[in-house]
């Protein structure tokens, strides 16, 4: 069992230290057993998944292999009658759990809480449509709470599929205010008159209201009482037809985030559906669900098809109306239908074969959750308390330099008291000004200390709307506009909003120790001190004798294939506007769903290595370990924005045009027949299907480049060419310690830049030269490389890419630590840096000219100042 811990302590008093300590010690005991997996990690998205115990899954894999397990729709076969009998108890078990008796209640299992509630919706006749004027007698409503997931959100699409061409006529988004409003209201008519309130129509029909128990966005939980209110509101003045309750009000709960944790009491909050995922209660299996229906509301429900077991007969053509009079069942086996559908709720609705094995699991779960951790109860308790501790002491958390907080948490918006909170904690980090910090330059960092948390609006676009404060008009606007859409990386909107939030969420295996990790990440990560970082010469006095280079270019590296290894160019290289010739013109996409691979997810792709490319052979010729063969890229004929031919190569005329999806971003590709036999050599050393395609020159507009450049995501789509200074890296590296050297990441390469800058060897020691990071406060000036001229246009935000070592493909996450943690200034001693201009490193550049240009190794460097006279 679990031990409790005190939540009326200060959590930041030294009496709680021990209480702590002493529960820590205890659950360390049940992770060890069954989290050998979360040793080195903390893991707070209990709320996305729950990881699977690994005595849970010994548990079910011991029974799959001692006993025969038959599919039990065939009952002549002793193993799947025995398999039948063990689903049927794991139905009484669920329903017994849940408190509700299976004279009342059915289960009918479910792909995932998703197909549960489409079920619902689809099942449901929703043709005849409410009429506008309050005292209608006809149409049922569907109204579902603001807060809801997607998947409650969703039902809607199909209630007004079936009402075309009105649509929304009787369908609502319903705040916690409207529901306590309309309650208050019909209850107080209910008491006076028995007349109903004018927000819903009288209706012949019944209305469906759903919410969740727990809302997945916040962890705010919704009074349950609610249930039995609506239900006792007035019955209808006639009997309903074809249902046998008198009930006005059904009720559908999704129950799937608040049973992570918590029993869902059905005698007490008596739902006509409840909606279950069982990966969020046991860790396992997924792909599975279930839909708890009441046996008075299951008649509102009418399958739409049937298939497998779903039906006791089943004709192909029309038959007399004697013939279907013969039937003990003839009301329902009508000629219209020409089938007649199995007795019990369950097996209309479930339909082909069972998941059966999955099914078998659950008893494990239970087993699980009462025998190792006590029940229920037990994990409510220690769950609950955790997730107190780690709010009281997020909120305590603040920055020294001004005292402000380190996080805003979002339930304080939304609570009220009536609502109570369960171990789910929505947040964003803020600097000491109070701006608030992207989630994804937190997620970069959190997945470099390995982290998990999540990061967006977590499927649930109305609690996102509520607590950051935006419309569905700005919804639909950074869409369309801006490009901004679920799970890309834009962050911060153009009004300066956050495009989303943060969220960790709790479950039986965490500790204390969890929230002690988190703490202490954001502590060294995001509270600022009020020490201010020391100056190292970022802000550099301004150059005036432009016969003195600052800097050395020690490096020129082109990538022909965007993510794999680069080219080091040892003579002169072709340089436009759009960049290096022939540099990241090349990507390889997943042929299953088209995102341009990456070494975030494929990290051997730095092996990939170019031995040989000349502009002028017009090839390029790859080698990697392992591979028995090299692989020749032809080089595509290149012509510069004003027309000026480089060289006259031309890949085969047939193209298959098409778009990739890069950084989230839909982008145009070419993919010339002449090169398809390559993607195979990609695929066999990457070990997954992808094809090598073309992108097309994507910098004439220098208008919209720069819009791209001010909010992109990436280096690739945010300017031509990267600048990086070897005294930066140096400072970086230094910051690594010892013995994790060797482990990857201490190379100047993982920064992946195009030019390498080094201190000029300049006699006049007087003189100011490159520092560290002095490349930092460089936007906006020329840098001139030889004769050729460069505009700087701002910092390069990293992510977790530069934790790949680009000499072994091994990752190691101290490379992007070891960059937030190292001291730099703004160039303004009295300002410290905020968390976004910790994540920086290196310079974009792009050329001013509009022709050709020509760069070699070993060309002085200089800074030209701003006619300003600052640099």
């Amino acid at each position: 069992m679990f031990p409790t811990m005190t939540t009326t302590q200060n959590p930041n008093d030294t009496n709680d230290t021990g209480n702590r300590a002493n529960a820590s010690q205890a659950l360390r005991s049940v992770r060890a057993l069954d989290y050998p997996q979360l040793d080195d990690s903390v893991y707070l998205d209990c709320a996305g998944a729950i990881p699977p115990p690994a005595r849970l899954i010994s548990a079910h894999l011991n029974s799959l292999t001692a006993d025969l397990h038959g599919n039990p729709h065939s009952l002549s076969s002793p193993s799947s009658s025995r398999t039948k009998e063990i689903i049927d108890s794991i139905r009484i078990k669920l329903l017994d759990y849940l408190g509700a008796s299976p004279s009342l209640y059915d289960v009918i299992f479910t792909s995932n809480a998703t197909a549960a509630l489409k079920l619902v919706a689809e099942s449901i006749d929703w043709s005849t449509t409410p009429s506008e004027e309050p005292n209608s007698d006809a149409g049922a409503q569907f109204w579902y709470l603001n807060t809801s997931h997607t998947s409650v959100v969703g039902m809607r699409e199909l209630v007004r599929k079936a009402r075309t061409p009105i649509h929304d006529i009787g369908v609502r988004a319903v705040s916690t205010s409207n529901i306590e409003n309309f309650l208050a209201e019909a209850e107080i008519s209910h008491k006076t008159d028995h007349t109903r309130t004018n927000l819903v129509a009288r209706t012949s029909s019944f209305n469906l209201f759903a919410f969740p128990a727990q809302c997945n966005h916040s962890g705010i939980r919704y009074p349950l009482d609610w249930i039995a209110r609506l239900k006792s509101l007035s019955p209808p003045p006639v009997p309903i037809s074809g249902i046998p309750s008198t009930d006005r009000w059904m009720i559908l709960v999704d129950a799937s985030s608040y049973a992570s944790t918590t029993r869902f009491d059905l005698s007490a909050h008596p739902a006509d559906f409840l909606v279950l995922s069982f990966y969020k209660m046991f860790g396992y299996p997924t792909g599975l669900g279930a839909l708890i229906v009441r046996k008075t509301a299951a008649s509102v429900l009418r399958p739409t098809y049937f298939g497998g077991g779903n039906v006791s007969a089943v004709t192909l053509d029309h038959a007399t109306e004697s013939a279907y009079a013969a039937f003990s069942y003839n009301s329902k086996f009508r000629s219209n239908s020409r089938h007649l559908p199995k007795s019990t709720i369950y097996e209309r609705f479930e339909f082909g074969t069972l998941p059966f094995l999955e099914i078998l699991s659950l008893r494990h779960g239970f087993e699980y959750i009462e025998n190792k951790l006590g029940g229920w109860e037990s994990v409510s308790d220690h769950v609950l308390s955790l997730a107190e501790v780690a709010r009281k002491r997020m909120k305590n958390l603040h920055h020294d330099s001004t005292n402000r907080p380190v996080c805003r948490i979002y339930e304080d918006d939304l609570l009220s008291e009536r609502f109570s909170l369960g171990p789910i904690i929505n947040f964003n980090v803020l600097n000491d000004d109070g701006s608030v910090v992207g989630h994804s330059i937190v997620m970069k960092l959190a997945i470099a200390n390995k982290i998990s948390l999540r990061a967006g609006c977590f499927c649930n676009p109305g609690a996102c709307e509520a607590t950051l404060g935006f419309t569905s008009e700005d919804v639909i606007r950074n869409a369309q506009g801006s490009s901004h859409h679920c799970w890309d990386e834009k962050d911060i909107l153009d009004n300066h909003a956050p495009a989303g939030s943060l969220r960790i969420s709790l479950g039986f295996l965490n500790t204390p120790d969890d929230i002690d990790g988190f703490l202490n990440f954001l502590t060294v990560h995001f509270r600022q001190s009020s020490a201010r970082l020391p100056g190292n010469g970022a802000n550099m006095e301004p150059v005036s004798d432009n016969h003195q280079p600052i800097a050395k270019l020690a490096r020129i590296t082109v990538y022909p294939v965007k993510s794999c290894a680069g080219y080091e160019v040892t003579g002169s290289w072709p340089v436009t506007s759009a960049g290096l010739l022939h540099d990241r013109e090349w990507i390889l996409v997943s042929t299953s769903d088209g995102r341009a691979l990456t070494q975030r997810r494929f990290p051997r792709m730095c092996l990939i290595r170019p031995v040989a490319m000349n502009w002028r052979d017009r090839v390029c010729v790859f080698e990697a370990p392992g591979m028995k063969t090299k692989a020749f890229l032809p080089l595509v004929a290149f012509t510069s924005p004003t027309g000026q031919r480089v060289n006259d190569l031309k890949v085969g005329e047939s193209t298959s045009d098409g778009e990739a999806t890069m950084c989230s971003v839909r982008v145009p590709v070419q993919e010339p027949q002449d090169v398809r036999a390559l993607s195979a050599w990609f695929s066999e050393f990457l070990q997954t299907s992808c094809r090598l395609v073309r992108v097309p020159d994507r910098w004439g507009d220098s208008e919209q480049r720069d819009s791209e450049i001010k909010s992109g995501s990436s280096f690739s789509n945010d300017a031509p060419l990267l600048l990086v200074n070897t005294l930066s890296f140096e400072s970086v590296a230094s910051r690594i310690p010892a013995d994790e050297v060797d482990g990857g990441g201490s190379d100047i390469s993982s920064f992946r830049a195009n030019f390498v800058v080094a201190p000029a060897m300049n006699n006049d020691t007087n003189r100011r030269t490159l520092k560290p990071f002095s490349e930092d406060s460089w936007m906006g000036i020329t840098v001139r490389i030889g004769e050729t001229s460069f505009r700087c246009l701002g910092s390069c935000q990293r992510c977790t890419m530069i934790c790949v070592d680009q000499r072994s493909g091994k990752q190691n996450r101290t490379m992007l630590n070891s960059l937030v943690q190292t001291p730099r200034s703004t160039g303004d001693n009295s300002t410290a840096l905020n968390a976004k201009q910790k994540m920086n490193f290196g310079q974009f550049v792009m050329l001013q000219s509009d022709q050709v240009e020509w760069v070699a190794p070993g060309l002085d460097v200089f800074i030209i100042p701003r006619q300003d006279g600052r640099e």
